[in-house]
């Protein structure tokens, strides 16, 4: 949903985010809390944030690219901001994990049910701009549903309640096909990265197997052979083939 105050044109996405941050500056004014501005996000940020000021300042229309790094710079930064100092317990990131994942959910099967018909009905064109719901861009879904995927599959593989992990398998079960009906290719290529790491950070699945006594006996006498051959030689000096020979 889009709207202007005046000459600022602005989304509702937009309008929420300022005033939660403009509620959480009132109550860290009115409540004298301590801002964390040392973390290990800190630098990234200030760095995106150069660096999206100095695309700005070079692309071929100022106000386009001031609107881009608005929306996709300063306005993810401040409300992560917000989210750090606001979820300081696990049970408050459930909620707000679980606010992303319905949200996730609604828009994905909203936009696969438009793509599933126009494909049904021979009208879907990859060449052309696809048919999505709220986002004007399949790419934009895919990067609502890219992080909410890793998420999903982090708390899947690694969560510590059978509720945990079934909440997420339902993510996943809807997010995943609704990833793959974008279309993507920026989309896919994250989502493949995502499940690549999953799977080399989760030993449960192939670790165990790679790692078992035959193939641990295997790396330990490779590792051997080569320290045997990568040894220095005896210090001692080769015998001269040369001695004995007429000059």
């Amino acid at each position: 949903m889009r709207w202007r105050y005046g000459f600022y044109p602005t989304t509702l996405l937009e309008t929420a985010i300022v005033l939660t941050v403009v509620v959480f500056a009132f109550e860290t004014w009115r409540g004298h809390l301590t801002l964390q501005w040392r973390t290990a996000f800190t630098i990234p940020a200030l760095l995106f944030i150069l660096a999206g000021a100095i695309s700005v300042l070079v692309a071929p229309s100022r106000t386009a690219g001031l609107g881009l790094y608005r929306a996709y710079i300063i306005e993810p930064i401040a409300f992560a901001f917000v989210l750090m100092h606001a979820v300081t317990t696990w049970r408050r990131a459930l909620v707000v994990l679980s606010g992303f994942g319905v949200a996730g959910i609604v828009v994905g099967l909203a936009n696969s049910i438009v793509v599933i018909a126009a494909l049904r009905a021979h009208t879907y064109d990859v060449t052309q701009t696809p048919p999505v719901v709220i986002y004007t861009t399949a790419n934009a879904l895919a990067l609502f549903l890219g992080p909410l995927i890793a998420v999903a599959a982090s708390l899947f593989l690694h969560g510590t309640s059978r509720e945990l992990r079934i909440g997420s398998g339902v993510v996943l079960l809807l997010a995943v096909p609704s990833m793959l009906l974008s279309f993507s290719r920026g989309g896919y290529l994250a989502m493949a990265a995502g499940t690549g790491a999953a799977c080399c950070c989760w030993p449960a699945w192939w670790w165990p197997a790679v790692w078992s006594q035959p193939s641990r006996r295997s790396f330990i006498g490779s590792r051997s052979s080569f320290r045997t051959w990568a040894a220095p030689r005896s210090s001692a000096a080769p015998a001269d083939s040369s001695s004995g020979r007429r000059p």
